[in-house]
């Protein structure tokens, strides 16, 4: 278990099923039903019709990473242990982005470890990650992402 900043997932909060849904070991967001689309981040109402009947639907278990930045600087306290961490965007299959941890093919998650030396700023652009869930105390699970074998 690694403990992480615990989120603020209020009673009111839009979020809960997304949260619930992870501590499940799915990764889900949502879907409009008038016009097909998947929304990230969670809305009241979908942005491009304006419609409010939104259902969530499970994802798929892989995306690529569009962009990433390496974390040298410990922003948080609970992070100290695991700089210098990788964060990246995640592209789904289903059209949109999340951000998440990139950890390495066999669990690596210091960024010296999963880049190996090199440092070209698009070392990891078009890379194919697959879903795992991270245990960050507080009740809850969050996605992060590891890099599949090249």
């Amino acid at each position: 278990v690694m403990l992480r900043p615990e989120p603020h997932v209020g009673e009111v909060d839009d979020a809960r099923p997304y949260w619930a849904y992870c501590k499940q070991g799915e990764l889900r967001v949502q879907r409009c039903r008038r016009c097909g689309r998947h929304i990230w981040p969670v809305l009241p109402a979908c942005p491009h019709d304006l419609s409010d009947d939104l259902e969530w639907v499970r994802t798929s278990n892989f995306g690529t990473i569009s962009s990433w930045v390496v974390y040298h600087r410990v922003y948080h306290p609970e992070f100290a242990a695991v700089v210098p961490y990788i964060c990246g965007n995640i592209e789904l299959p289903e059209g949109v982005r999340m951000t998440g941890n990139v950890y390495g093919p066999n669990g690596e998650t210091k960024a010296d470890e999963i880049l190996k030396g090199n440092r070209r700023t698009d070392a990891l652009n078009g890379r194919k990650v697959q879903l795992l869930f991270e245990d960050c105390g507080h009740d809850l699970m969050i996605p992060q992402w590891k890099l599949m074998p090249e």
